[in-house]
């Protein structure tokens, strides 16, 4: 978690991510690399103010690259300590496939973006710029909406799918957990489509919990009718930090019909949500 990526936009969201992520540079002492990414879409669809030509020409780019960094300065004074090694870079492409190539060129440890989550049609059609993050991203991804509070991550909801039992991911919620000295909510939802009984679930948990070896921990069970809802529910329940999820990063026409739970919490979540790509 060294260095960390902050696709940035100047907006509350993006803002309240590079908060996030200078409350972590100045615990663990590592670096943050800010992104601005300007949409090659909506240049090549511009009107005649701001025609093809005219968005590219050196005039236009130098004057928004001026406003850009103005910004930059006042979003590093505001949140960042003083000696916090902090990168600017204004990029042209789509966002997705910007922060791919920073990630590889920078060897990124880690993005964190802010989110104010879709719902709706919208969340059926489009999804969230953090959402598609989540889903194509090759490092962990943090999604951090309005009004969380770094210094209050003391409770960590770990929710465990039969699905998600998959060794590779352990080793980062144990170092998440170190890192923010908090106690682990080890989570199992019955839905009617998985259920077991409460027995049943807890001496699952139980035996999921010493074989990894966790410490400071606690097992729950609750039952509602999704994985999401539940998922969202007791994190409210326990005013959660955070919470720690694997996504399977299902792209395309498998994503399309099977969805993504972790992709749907951090479309409707109220705490930090650290997502961690298991590949199919």
């Amino acid at each position: 978690m060294k260095k960390i990526l902050v696709p940035c936009d100047f907006s509350s969201t993006a803002r309240e991510a590079f908060k996030f992520a200078a409350n972590m540079v100045a615990k663990n002492k590592g670096e943050i690399y800010v992104l601005y990414v300007v949409d090659n879409t909506y240049m090549n669809n511009a009107t005649s103010e701001l025609s093809h030509t005219a968005a590219f020409s050196g005039v236009f780019m130098q004057k928004l690259e001026e406003q850009l960094n103005e910004k930059f300065v006042l979003l590093k004074n505001e949140y960042a300590s003083p000696d916090a090694t902090i990168t600017f870079k204004i990029d042209i492409g789509t966002l997705t496939q910007s922060i791919e190539t920073y990630v590889a060129e920078k060897k990124i440890d880690l993005i964190v973006m802010g989110t104010h989550g879709a719902s709706g049609l919208k969340e059926f059609f489009v999804g969230s710029n953090t959402e598609k993050i989540v889903r194509y991203s090759t490092v962990p991804v943090v999604a951090v909406p309005l009004g969380s509070q770094f210094d209050s991550i003391d409770n960590i909801v770990f929710p465990v799918v039969p699905t998600q039992r998959a060794n590779n991911f352990i080793h980062e919620v144990k170092a998440i957990q170190n890192f923010f000295h908090a106690k682990l909510q080890i989570l199992w939802i019955n839905t009617p489509h998985i259920f077991k009984s409460d027995d049943e679930a807890m001496e699952d948990l139980q035996e999921f919990a010493e074989h990894h070896h966790f410490h400071d921990y606690s097992l729950n069970v609750r039952n509602d009718h999704s994985e999401q809802e539940g998922i969202l529910r007791f994190a409210r329940e326990i005013q959660a930090g955070l919470i720690f999820m694997p996504t399977h990063s299902r792209k395309g026409l498998v994503h399309w019909l099977t969805g993504s739970i972790t992709e749907n919490v951090v479309n409707h979540v109220q705490c930090p949500v650290w997502t961690y790509s298991i590949k199919d």
